[in-house]
């Protein structure tokens, strides 16, 4: 079977062979995470640390609150005790803020981490790693230094994997002045020590579906470096009522991504209001096989994976809450798209076996102009890129209407958009090349005009954009694009930004559809 994914997207077939996971290869097994910031000794209501220990000892990766390593705090000698009572192949690790909430001192954090040491932990949790939190990769790698000078490791957990574990030239100054990468200066966090990268919120957050947009595209690029670093990945899923649903999605996700950690637990990690002092052992979906017969298969709104039982998926669309799920098909292999040739302006017929990969919400505009994006579907033929969008709000096309196209899945190339690298935009009816010396230069130059219809009175809109203009002949090709409008009041971006972007494969040169996920940008 050709692997033609990955890296948090896509890429040219024949370009991925380290990093999707070859055939037949072994399942590893999921280990369970234990994030838990109330008193160690009374978790689950325990008595003694006898009763701590034996609740802690169900968990393989465990994390513990801020302020235990303080000889003042009334729970840190227990917390000794229980460390000490673990078995050894249990991870211990120490929790320490490092980014603007408190931002301490680095002879402060320097401290803490000696004290952590001093209890016996196997790491350092380095909380508000990211640069959302003000953090420098000089001060990332700095503390990163303490843990590893006291012979420990490191886990980071930031919201934005290139953040922490990227080697990105960032001149931005954060709020004290300082750039957060002026060099491209690479991570500290290594597999020499066992480091690690949380994703926290992976798949749910609080109790919401997170948008696939942003979780998929995080735990693709949190894959790329786990495969190019070394780095291990641990991910964890929020709600103040499990929810079955939320906890198997989460866990067949982590489990088809090759994760190191999965836990579903409490909004505020068990520290208070629901769930505090709680720490559940969830029951995980079991049954899967033994072995990998196939890589990833990212389709529309869906993430598959065949083992040698059968298939494992979970799915979704952004808008529709009431879509996600997730299963297991024994003997089941992964679905392709019909064949469905696009005609454009032949009706919306032909686009009827197709579900939107992306249902934006309604802006509602105080200032109408424009598109107000709601459903949007995407597919391919041999030919063409194929894109179809819905509008509650009847539009003119002009050139304030914009799809912003990422067509080599890098965003450090091309006009800089969020989270993608804009090589090609179309503005009307217009195809448009990147042009500009630098990611700030709005440059464009024009390539060949689209076929669109309509172009007014358009309240159902549809474009077919050249695959060769784009430079995506090949099968396997891919790109991320996001839509805009600029004549609203507010405009109007789907999706939104933060969310990442809708992405599309190509898989053949027939008139089959590329299979369609939605997901974000490099």
């Amino acid at each position: 079977m050709t692997c033609v994914l990955l890296r948090g997207g896509l890429v040219l077939s024949g370009a991925l062979v380290a990093v999707c996971a070859s055939v037949a290869a072994p399942i590893p097994e999921l280990e369970r995470l234990a994030i838990y910031y109330g008193f160690p000794s009374s978790v689950n209501g325990a008595t003694s640390n006898a009763q701590a220990i034996a609740v802690f000892d169900d968990f393989d990766v465990i994390i513990l609150g801020a302020g235990l390593e303080l000889p003042s705090h009334p729970d840190h000698a227990n917390t000794v005790a229980i460390i000490a009572g673990l078995p050894a192949t249990a991870e211990v690790y120490g929790y320490i803020d490092i980014g603007v909430t408190n931002w301490r001192t680095l002879p402060d954090i320097q401290s803490s981490v000696t004290l952590w040491d001093a209890m016996g932990v196997d790491g350092i949790f380095f909380d508000e790693f990211g640069y959302d939190f003000q953090v420098t990769r000089s001060r990332q790698n700095t503390v990163t230094g303490y843990a590893h000078a006291a012979g420990l490791a490191a886990m980071a957990n930031g919201y934005i994997p290139d953040d922490c574990l990227g080697s990105e030239v960032n001149p931005t100054l954060n709020t004290f002045g300082e750039a957060f990468n002026p060099a491209g200066t690479p991570t500290a966090l290594s597999s020499a020590f066992g480091d690690g990268y949380l994703l926290e919120n992976l798949t749910v957050a609080n109790g919401q579906w997170h948008s696939p947009s942003f979780w998929m595209w995080r735990a693709g690029r949190a894959r790329h470096f786990a495969d190019t670093l070394g780095v291990r990945i641990h991910a964890v899923s929020t709600s103040d009522t499990p929810v079955q649903a939320f906890i198997d999605h989460g866990h067949r996700a982590c489990l088809m991504w090759e994760f190191d950690s999965y836990q579903h637990t409490y909004g505020n990690f068990s520290a208070t209001g629901p769930g505090a002092g709680q720490l559940d052992l969830h029951p995980w979906p079991s049954g899967f096989g033994t072995s990998w017969t196939g890589p990833r298969h990212e389709r529309t709104n869906r993430l598959e994976r065949e083992t040698d039982l059968g298939l494992i998926e979970v799915h979704g669309t952004s808008g529709d809450p009431g879509s996600f799920g997730s299963s297991f098909t024994p003997g089941g292999v992964a679905s392709e798209d019909a064949a469905y040739p696009i005609t454009v302006g032949g009706g919306t017929a032909d686009w009827a076996a197709l579900t939107p990969v992306f249902i934006d919400p309604d802006e509602s505009p105080s200032t109408p102009g424009g598109p107000d994006f709601g459903p949007v579907w995407m597919t391919n033929d041999a030919t063409s890129l194929h894109l179809r969008f819905l509008s509650p709000d009847v539009w003119a096309l002009d050139l304030n209407t914009r799809v912003w196209l990422d067509t080599d899945r890098d965003r450090t190339t091309g006009y800089r958009l969020d989270f993608l690298g804009a090589d090609h935009l179309v503005e009307g009816s217009t195809l448009y090349a990147f042009a500009g010396a630098s990611q700030s230069d709005f440059d464009f130059s024009p390539v060949t005009a689209l076929s669109v219809a309509p172009v007014s009175g358009i309240s159902d809109f549809e474009m077919a954009i050249p695959r060769a203009a784009l430079g995506l002949s090949a099968p396997g090709a891919s790109l991320s694009l996001r839509l805009t409008n600029s004549a609203s009041v507010p405009n109007d971006v789907a999706p939104d930004f933060g969310e990442g972007a809708m992405h599309t494969q190509v898989l053949t040169d027939n008139l089959v559809p590329a299979g369609i996920s939605f997901l974000g940008a490099d």
